[in-house]
Formats: C-alpha cells, sequence, structure tokens
C-alpha cells in the first residue's frame, strides 16, 4: 500500500529511495521544474544557499512538498577529501531515509550526484566524473543491506521501476 503523501507511480514494495539532482544554470530550471516538479516528494532537501538552493525552492513550491534545508549537503571549505564529503553526503541521506517509506529528492550542487554514484558502485572517488550526471538530470539511489545501490543514473525525469526512459 502506497503512502498517501507520495503521489507518482505507486510504489507496491513501500522502499525508501532518494533521487539526487544534479542543480545548474538558471536556463535549464524550467525544463528541470516541470519534470521533477510534477512529483509529490516526501521533502525536497538542499543546501542552505547557492543555485542548489534556489532550484529546490521552486521543486519544492511546483511538487506542493516540503523543503529542508542542511547546510551538510554543501560543499566543505577548500580542500576538503572527496572521501569526507562523499561520508558526509551519506550520512545525511541515510538519516533523511529513516522512518517510514519515503520518496526524497535531494537537490545538489553539479559534480554531487557522481560521487555518490560512484559510492554506491563501489568505485574509487576519482573516478567519480566518468559518471557524469549532466546539470537537470538525477540519479536514484536505495538503501539496502550493503548500502545504497544506484538505480538510475542520469535520469531526465523520475521514472517509475518497470518504466523505460524516453
Amino acid at each position: 500500500m502506497q503512502d498517501a503523501a507520495l503521489s507518482g507511480p505507486d510504489r507496491a514494495d513501500g522502499e525508501r529511495e532518494a533521487w539526487c539532482l544534479a542543480a545548474g544554470a538558471p536556463a535549464r530550471r524550467a525544463a528541470c521544474v516541470a519534470a521533477f516538479g510534477a512529483w509529490r516528494w516526501s521533502r525536497v532537501l538542499a543546501p542552505t544557499s547557492g543555485e542548489a538552493r534556489a532550484w529546490a525552492g521552486e521543486l519544492a513550491e511546483a511538487s506542493a512538498s516540503p523543503l529542508e534545508l542542511c547546510a551538510e549537503l554543501a560543499r566543505g571549505g577548500t580542500g576538503e577529501p572527496e572521501a569526507a564529503l562523499a561520508q558526509r553526503l551519506l550520512a545525511v541521506l541515510s538519516g533523511a531515509l529513516e522512518g517510514p517509506p519515503q520518496r526524497l529528492l535531494l537537490v545538489l550542487e553539479p559534480g554531487l550526484p557522481s560521487l555518490l554514484a560512484a559510492r554506491a558502485l563501489g568505485m574509487p572517488l576519482e573516478r567519480a566524473p566518468l559518471l557524469a550526471v549532466d546539470p537537470g538530470r538525477a540519479v536514484l539511489l536505495r538503501p539496502g543491506p550493503r548500502g545504497f545501490s544506484l538505480r538510475r543514473s542520469n535520469a531526465a525525469r523520475p521514472l517509475a521501476d518497470g518504466e523505460e526512459a524516453p
């Protein structure tokens, strides 16, 4: 049975999932808001400032979803090791997915969704740029017994299980 707070395709198994979206230039925002704003999210999470914050505000409004700002979702100061950044992002993501089944939208700075995808695949973090996630696109992560698994990559819009990308 699907939680009434989650609209979009039915989640028959009640899974927890996080779509991690790469923000980008303002010119790409309208198309992204049209695609990702069509779903109702349990929460939209974003850093407290920057372009990702601006995108998240519009996405939360379009989807009538609560917006939650989290300073830990932004890059740290210069010189922060990629491993520390990935660990911090995953800790926020894990904490946000605790509790009942949820569908989250994380709006992140460019490059950060690729970092999360690399971690989910067990790749060395220095190879994360090979998993390009274009601005306005997202990766889908689901928690499992061995950490997060990557279910979709560089998606232009949210897709249900079994739905093919156009």
